[in-house]
């Protein structure tokens, strides 16, 4: 016969004990065989891990090191150029304020050449007239005709006049026909009156000045032109002086001076 043999459970045993005593875990550290592999893991693990945040706080500070040193290099250069662009723009300003003001002063100065210009103008205009004013018949020239001997410069036809006039004066007291005793004179009658002894010399005065004239009056060119501008630019003389027929003859002084 077989008898089997059971082993009594835990807590069969314990009740089994007369004292009935819990086991009681010990509070003391186990020792290091006892220890777990867990543990000594974490244990060995710790100082690496301690080693691995201190390189990266100092790889942090360095990249914020670094960071405001290239802030601060960009900051530098950008104050600088503003600086240099402030200085320039001064400058310029400075140039352009000086050629404003010598603009304005050009401006003044042109301002008041145009109007003294247009003073000496309109004092021109309303003097032109008598710049070209014949002193006999006190009309103006548009021929002028000037005596050689004292360059006083008269009208064509005051100097005719006056001629012939003074030619009568010198027939004036001689027994001359009468055909040949008053003026007009032509000269046909001028050479009657050589020939026949009457004169013997043309005694002819400057109207102004009274100086002795032999020679004809001679038309000055540029005076001509001149007062032929002045007439196209400011425009013609108020009163003109009579256009004598005579101007239109091959030779404008018959009849007062011998050919």
């Amino acid at each position: 016969m077989v008898v089997s043999r059971t082993t009594p459970s835990r807590q069969t045993r314990a009740q089994a004990s007369p004292y009935n005593l819990r086991p009681v875990r010990s509070s003391c550290p186990s020792s290091s065989s006892d220890s777990s592999p867990s543990s000594s893991s974490t244990s060995l693990s710790s100082p690496r891990t301690s080693g691995s945040g201190s390189d990266t706080d100092d790889s942090l500070h360095h990249d914020v090191r670094a960071t405001r040193f290239a802030i601060s290099k960009v900051t530098d250069f950008l104050e600088k150029h503003v600086t240099k662009e402030r200085s320039d723009f001064s400058k310029e300003k400075a140039k352009l304020v000086k050629a404003k003001n010598q603009a304005e002063k050009d401006r003044d100065a042109i301002a008041a050449t145009l109007a003294n210009l247009k003073k000496d103008i309109d004092k021109f205009i309303a003097s032109k007239d008598e710049a070209i004013t014949c002193s006999i018949c006190t009309m103006c020239m548009e021929r002028l005709f000037t005596i050689v001997e004292c360059n006083h410069t008269f009208c064509y036809d005051c100097l005719r006049q006056w001629f012939q006039s003074s030619l009568s004066e010198q027939l004036k007291y001689r027994d001359v026909p009468e055909e040949h005793a008053h003026p007009p004179y032509t000269a046909q009658t001028l050479e009657f009156l050589f020939q026949q002894a009457f004169i013997h010399v043309l005694l002819y005065k400057c109207p102004l000045c009274r100086s002795s004239v032999r020679k004809r009056p001679v038309e000055v060119p540029l005076l001509k032109d001149l007062v032929a501008v002045i007439s196209t630019t400011l425009g013609p003389p108020k009163e003109p002086a009579i256009v004598n027929p005579h101007l239109e003859d091959d030779d404008i002084w018959a009849g007062v001076f011998r050919a």
